[in-house]
C-alpha cells in the first residue's frame, strides 16, 4: 500500500498465452521491464522527477527465479 498520497504503487501483471504455463522466457520479461521504466521516463519530462523503487514482497529479500533449460 502507498505510504503517503503522493507515493503510487503499480503491479505489472503477465498474462502468459497457454493454460498451465507458469514461465516466461527471461529476455521477454527484461524487455517489458525496460520499455516500462522507459515510458516512467518519459513522463518525467511533465510531472517532474520521481523516484521508482522495486518493492520487496517478503521479508528478506527479493527473489528473481531463473530455470535453466
Amino acid at each position: 500500500m502507498a505510504t503517503n498520497l503522493e507515493d503510487y504503487k503499480i503491479h505489472l501483471h503477465y498474462l502468459l498465452s497457454k493454460e498451465g504455463i507458469h514461465v516466461m522466457d527471461a529476455k521477454v520479461h527484461n524487455e517489458c521491464e525496460r520499455h516500462f521504466l522507459r515510458a516512467l521516463d518519459a513522463i518525467k519530462q511533465y510531472t517532474g522527477d520521481f523516484q521508482i523503487e522495486v518493492s520487496v514482497p517478503n521479508e528478506g529479500g527479493y527473489i528473481d527465479e531463473f530455470l535453466i533449460k
